[in-house]
């Protein structure tokens, strides 16, 4: 047989003293209780929260790709050839953004004029999208139907 549970409605809570007697001894407390809230915090304070929420080494790893892209774009501009922007994310037009990238992977190299390894291609091109999606949140490379042509130019590259 099933067995019915009911429940009965909780006494309503009388209003709180609003003495500062300490719980159990009786007496007033004669310390202030901790405040539940910090005090209150300005926009440079959330900024610096979260810029905090990436890691050292992900920072540095895209600035030094930005870096490798300004050197890119500075060695085709010297050939007198057509060059991007200094910075990817004035390229915020996906199929500009998707010829640009393609360009870049497929010219760039080490410094002795190697090709880089898979990963690092994969990495570099992870780290020009960070810095894009800093002005630009919904671009990524990797999903998105408009940058098809970049992801088979970097498959094609990483194998």
């Amino acid at each position: 047989m099933a067995r019915k549970c009911e429940l009965e409605p909780l006494p309503l809570c009388p209003s709180l003293p609003t003495s500062s007697a300490g719980p159990t001894s009786g007496q007033p407390s004669t310390s202030t209780p901790p405040n539940r809230f910090l005090a209150p915090i300005n926009d440079d304070a959330v900024d610096k929260a979260a810029k905090y929420s990436v890691f050292k080494t992900t920072e540095q790893a895209t600035r030094w790709t930005l870096n490798l892209w300004k050197e890119w774009q500075q060695n085709r501009k010297n050939r007198g050839v057509a060059h991007p922007p200094a910075m990817p994310n004035l390229l915020l037009n996906a199929p500009t953004l998707n010829d640009w990238m393609c360009k870049f992977i497929l010219e760039v190299c080490l410094k002795d004029g190697a090709e880089y390894p898979p990963n690092s291609l994969y990495q570099i091109a992870s780290g020009i999208m960070r810095h894009v999606r800093l002005y630009s949140p919904s671009i990524n490379f990797y999903t998105q139907p408009e940058f098809d042509t970049f992801r088979r130019v970097l498959d094609g590259e990483m194998k």
